[in-house]
């Protein structure tokens, strides 16, 4: 009696506590990978997978992502002024781009 009200006490506050909790763990559960993207899933320290864009499902508390660009990286070079031979001056500008 005490027993059987003490153990449906406990088991609906377990479900109010799971259903609860349920679409918080949901949505923390689906990464979403944009185009030109990667996701490199880490479970327990361990690479597990490299995923691409589209939808990825990670465990809470147990995976770890990391997301990466694979877009062309641009990199600013510091312009630079020369001198020629007739003691004129001209500037240049580098440009570079890394493809992906």
């Amino acid at each position: 009696t005490i027993q059987r009200l003490t153990a449906a006490f406990v088991e609906s506050v377990m479900w109010i506590i799971f259903l609860s909790l349920f679409p918080v763990l949901g949505w923390k559960c689906l990464k979403r990978v944009r185009q030109n993207n990667a996701l490199v899933k880490h479970r327990l320290g361990h690479t597990a997978s490299v995923k691409y864009s589209g939808y990825d499902v990670v465990l809470p508390f147990i995976d770890r992502v990391v997301e990466i660009n694979l877009g062309p990286q641009n990199i600013l070079l510091p312009s630079s002024t020369y001198h020629s031979k007739d003691k004129s001056a001209y500037g240049v500008r580098p440009y570079c781009c890394l493809p992906s």
